[in-house]
């Protein structure tokens, strides 16, 4: 067996192998739950590059927490259109300024996709939790042009992206500032298109949104119009992702959920309490913000004027949030419907991996 990217069993789909490989030998091939993952074909030559870039199999460039602050977007119109405090639109807006940025937003006709922003409007396309991977490939040949060209880059993704953003860059990053997003782990696309009735999916769909602020249901949209929405209660896509049925296997040993983190900046929902005379609506969301690096400060003093903000503690927020230290959990739920998904398909593997879910939710309605 040639020694390449093929002997890792932990993909994380991040793609830093691929764009690294000197002979493109290497193809994408989805899993049966449809998550991406990277085989190298008979073309290769060993060099092992790809080994050298893939963060699973190197020591991951991780930034000790420094200070963590709460903080939310004061225009309540764009925090309401955020899936928590806005904090992310903010910082990215503000960088816009000076440089570009690279994060995930829905693309027809049914896709999840890192692009490349340079002005503010196309930083609103990015807003909103994405409770599914978001595609990588290509994007690190336009961040290395970007950089050649001297222009800074702020990269936002989920933390084993930014991983991958991090050892492909290794050594050549001055310019790239990073932000990763807590995870509880990332269904793949094919997962959420056999959630939704065949006859939608063949409308012609321009966004997805997983939440509305803080509440949660999956929401499709056609020019900027309504077409397509189930509530939490009702979303057999949602319970199973929060049960972590639809995970990939490498979040189930995830080595970046942990203190240390790949990002300049670790952002996520902010649970904690805050001081009676802050006046803050937390029905509107709040943002967990901890800065790993000079480079998280710097991001988060640019934009002091631009958001609230409060100083909580370091150690409470690590210890309290438990993305900050769990991977996704692998139960009997798991296993059963991995067990008979490929013979009973999505519906029914669902309904038996989650009785006692579906039912409570059945007697609630």
């Amino acid at each position: 067996m040639k020694i390449n990217i093929n002997l890792v069993e932990n993909c994380t789909s991040c793609m830093a192998c691929r764009s690294h490989c000197p002979v493109k030998c290497i193809d994408i091939i989805p899993d049966r739950l449809g998550h991406s993952r990277t085989f190298a074909t008979d073309k290769c030559i060993e060099c092992k590059a790809c080994l050298k870039v893939c963060p699973q199999t190197t020591d991951a460039l991780v930034k000790t927490p420094i200070k963590a602050v709460a903080a939310w977007n004061p225009d309540m119109a764009k925090r309401e259109s955020s899936s928590s405090g806005g904090v992310a639109t903010i910082i990215a807006e503000n960088f816009i300024g000076d440089g570009v940025v690279y994060g995930c937003r829905f693309v027809s006709p049914f896709a999840f996709k890192h692009v490349r922003c340079t002005t503010v409007e196309e930083i609103q396309t990015l807003r909103g939790s994405k409770y599914v991977f978001g595609d990588m490939d290509g994007v690190y040949d336009q961040i290395s042009q970007d950089l050649k060209m001297g222009k800074k880059v702020l990269f936002i993704g989920i933390p084993c992206q930014v991983a991958g953003i991090n050892n492909y860059f290794r050594g050549r990053s001055a310019n790239l500032y990073t932000i990763d997003l807590l995870c509880h782990g990332t269904p793949s696309v094919s997962m959420l298109k056999r959630s939704i009735p065949k006859d939608i999916l063949l409308q012609d769909i321009d966004n997805v949104s997983f939440r509305n602020n803080l509440s949660y249901q999956v929401s499709l949209w056609k020019d900027k119009e309504k077409l397509w929405e189930r509530p939490a209660n009702r979303e057999w896509f949602l319970k199973g992702f929060l049960k972590d049925l639809f995970s990939k296997e490498s979040c189930f040993s995830c080595k970046y959920a942990q203190h240390k983190r790949t990002g300049d900046i670790s952002l996520g929902d902010y649970w904690g309490t805050l001081p009676e005379d802050l006046e803050c609506d937390r029905s509107k969301g709040v943002n967990v913000c901890v800065m790993n690096s000079i480079k998280g400060i710097e991001l988060m003093q640019s934009v002091a004027d631009k958001l609230k903000a409060t100083q909580v503690s370091l150690s409470e927020e690590l210890s309290g949030n438990l993305q900050f230290s769990k991977s996704a959990c692998r139960t009997w739920r798991t296993r059963l419907f991995r067990r008979v998904y490929g013979k009973l398909g999505y519906r029914i593997s669902v309904l038996l991996a989650m009785p006692d879910v579906i039912l409570k939710n059945l007697l609630l309605k």
